[in-house]
C-alpha cells in the first residue's frame, strides 16, 4: 500500500508544518523517509495550536534529523531555505517581533535556534507605527482605543474593516476583556464585528433587555413575549406556560401571546394564585412603562427596566462581566453602560429617527413610543451586525453608514493568517498577555518543594507554556501593517484578579523595557 501511494504521489508539499500534530508528522515520515522528496513550509514562531494537538518542536526536530540534516551515501539528503523578508509590516513592527521571537524557542535548543533568523522589512515611510500607552483602568483603555480608532477613520485613510482589536481571549472566567471597548465603539457610532467568540450584545441579560424593550414597544411581538414569559415572569413553570399558550386557539381571531398572558392573569381556573400574581406584576410593569411615555425620558425608563428585572437575572456561564468593576445596580453596571451608550449613538444618528422620534431625542426630552420603537430597532440591528454573518443589506431608504465596513474584534488564534492596516492590542499585561501558567495543582506545588523530579516537570511544562505564549505574541504583533497600538493597564481589570495573581499588575514581558512608559517600568520577569 505504501509503495502504491508513493508511486501515485512521488512528491509531497506540506504547508503550515508548524501546526502538524504527531500523527500527521508520522504520515509524512512513512511516505517520504529514505526518499526525501518532501518540502515543508512553516514558521516555528507561529505555532499556536498546541491546545489542538500540534507538536511543533518535536515535529521540527524529526524533520531536521530525517530530511534536512540526513546523509545518504555521504551526501546531504536535504537543504533548508530561510525566508527573512517581511512584506507586510513596517520596520518598527518587525523589529519588535524579532525581539519576541527570541523567546519562542528554548535558548538551549541549538538545533531549533538556527531557525530564528531575524526578519527584515522593506523600506517604509518615516513614521512611528508602534505606540504604547498606559491606562488607569479598563474604561480609560476603552476610551483611548475607541478615540484613536475614530481619529483614524475620520482621517479617511482606511475603512473600519482595515482595523482590528486583537485580544488574547474574549472570555476570561467571568470577565470579558473587550466588553468595555465594544461599549465605547457603540457610543461613538463605530460598527464592529466579533470573531472567535460572542459579543456582549449577545449575552443573556442583553437579550432579555431587548425582549422587554420590544414587548413595551409592540405587545404583539410573540417572540419577545415568549422569551419574557419563560425567563422573567415569576412563578411560571413549564406547565403554566403551556396552559397560557393554549388559550385562544379555538377563537376566530388568533390571540397574541401577550393577550393570552393578560387573559390568563385573571383566570382562576387555569393558573394558581402565585402564577397569576407573577403575570399580573409583569403585565402591570409593561403597562406602567407604556403609560410613562410623554412623562419620563427614555434613559429613565431604561434604568427602571434594569432595576426591576435585568439586575435580578441570574447570570449563566455565557454572561460575562463586560468591563466594569462596580457593583450591579448603579451606573457602573457594565451592561447598563452599554445600553446607554447605544442610546447615545442613536441620538447621534438622526437619520435613524422619524420626525416625531427626533423631537423626543435628547437626555431631557420625554420619551415617545416612536423613539422607543427606534431604539428597539437600533438594538436589534447592532446585535445582528455583531454576529459577523456577512454584510447586512441596507434598506432601500437607509442612508449609507458613516464608516465603511466594521472594526474586527478578535482573538489571536482567529487572527492568524490575516492582516490589517492598524492593530490594537488590549490588556498587554502579565497573566493576560501572556496568560499565566495555571497547569499545576496545589498538591503538585507542595510536592515540588521536596521532590526535584516533580519540580523539574513543572518547570519544563511552564517553559513550554510561555514559549507558546511568546508565539501568540509574535502572531498578534505581525498582523499589523502600518500601525500597532499597545495598551498596558496600571491595575488588573477586575478586583478578583488581584487576589489570584501574585504580585502587582505589570506590563507584559513581551514589551521591552525601553518601550515601557514611566508608569509601567517593570522588573523583567524571566522564564
Amino acid at each position: 500500500v505504501l509503495q502504491e501511494i508513493r508511486n501515485e504521489f512521488p512528491y509531497l508539499l506540506v504547508d503550515e508544518f508548524q501546526d502538524f500534530n504527531w500523527l500527521q508528522t508520522q504520515l509524512v515520515l512513512k511516505l517520504q523517509v529514505g526518499v526525501g522528496r518532501v518540502t515543508a513550509v512553516g514558521d516555528l514562531k507561529q505555532s499556536i495550536f498546541e491546545f489542538r494537538g500540534a507538536t511543533c518542536e518535536e515535529n521540527y526536530h524529526i524533520f531536521l534529523e530525517q530530511f534536512v540534516d540526513a546523509q545518504v551515501e555521504g551526501r546531504a539528503l536535504g537543504a533548508m531555505e530561510t525566508l527573512t523578508t517581511n512584506y507586510r509590516s513596517h520596520k518598527s513592527i518587525v523589529d519588535l517581533s524579532n525581539i519576541i521571537a527570541l523567546d519562542t524557542v528554548d535558548e538551549k535548543d541549538t538545533q531549533l535556534r538556527r531557525l530564528l533568523t531575524p526578519s527584515t522589512a522593506l523600506d517604509t515611510a518615516p513614521v512611528v507605527p508602534v505606540t504604547v500607552w498606559n491606562t488607569r483602568d479598563i474604561r480609560d483603555e476603552a476610551t483611548t482605543i475607541s478615540s484613536r480608532i475614530k481619529a483614524i477613520l475620520d482621517k479617511g485613510d482606511c475603512s473600519a474593516s482595515d482595523i482590528a482589536v486583537i485580544s488574547r481571549c474574549l472570555n476570561f472566567g467571568s470577565y470579558k476583556p473587550t466588553g468595555a471597548i465594544e461599549t465605547e465603539l457603540l457610543r461613538k457610532g463605530i460598527p464592529f464585528v466579533v470573531r472567535g467568540g460572542h459579543s456582549a450584545l449577545k449575552s443573556k441579560r442583553m437579550q432579555l433587555f431587548m425582549a422587554l424593550v420590544r414587548i413595551i414597544a409592540n405587545p404583539d411581538d410573540d417572540i419577545a413575549a415568549e422569551y419574557c414569559l419563560d425567563e422573567l415572569v415569576q412563578n411560571i413553570g413549564s406547565v403554566s406556560s403551556n396552559k397560557i399558550r393554549g388559550l385562544g386557539k379555538d377563537k376566530v381571531r388568533r390571540l397574541s401571546l401577550f393577550e393570552q398572558m393578560t387573559h390568563a392573569s385573571t383566570n382562576t381556573s387555569l393558573l394558581t394564585k402565585s402564577a397569576r400574581t407573577g403575570l399580573q406584576v409583569f403585565l402591570g410593569d409593561v403597562e406602567k412603562w407604556q403609560q410613562l411615555m410623554g412623562d419620563k425620558t427614555l434613559e429613565w425608563i431604561i434604568k427602571d427596566i434594569f432595576a426591576q428585572y435585568i439586575l435580578k437575572v441570574k447570570e449563566g456561564d455565557e454572561d460575562k462581566d463586560i468591563g466594569a468593576s462596580g457593583k450591579k445596580g448603579d451606573i457602573e453596571d457594565p451592561l447598563l453602560d452599554m445600553v446607554l451608550a447605544i442610546l447615545d449613538s442613536l441620538y447621534q444618528t438622526p437619520e435613524l429617527l422619524s420626525a416625531s422620534a427626533s423631537a423626543a431625542a435628547g437626555n431631557d426630552s420625554p420619551c415617545t413610543m416612536e423613539l422607543l420603537q427606534a431604539y428597539s430597532s437600533h438594538l436589534c440591528l447592532l446585535s445582528t451586525a455583531a454576529e459577523d454573518k456577512g454584510k447586512l443589506k441596507a434598506a432601500k431608504d437607509q442612508k449609507p453608514a458613516k464608516y465603511e465596513g466594521a472594526v474586527v474584534i478578535t482573538t489571536v488564534h482567529q487572527a492568524k493568517g490575516l492582516e490589517w492596516q492598524h492593530v490594537f492590542l488590549n490588556h498587554f499585561i502579565e497573566n493576560m498577555f501572556p496568560m499565566g501558567y495555571r497547569g499545576v495543582s496545589k498538591a503538585d506545588s507542595l510536592r515540588a518543594m521536596s521532590d526535584p523530579v516533580v519540580a523539574g516537570q513543572i518547570a519544563r511544562a511552564s517553559a513550554l507554556h510561555y514559549r507558546e505564549e511568546s508565539r501568540l505574541g509574535y502572531v498578534a504583533i505581525t498582523r499589523a501593517k502600518v500601525g500597532l497600538y499597545i495598551s498596558v493597564l496600571d491595575a488588573y481589570p477586575v478586583f478578583w484578579m488581584g487576589k489570584i495573581f501574585d504580585g502587582p499588575c505589570r506590563a507584559s514581558r513581551f514589551l521591552p523595557d525601553i518601550m515601557c512608559t514611566t508608569s509601567s517600568k517593570k522588573q523583567r520577569i524571566g522564564y
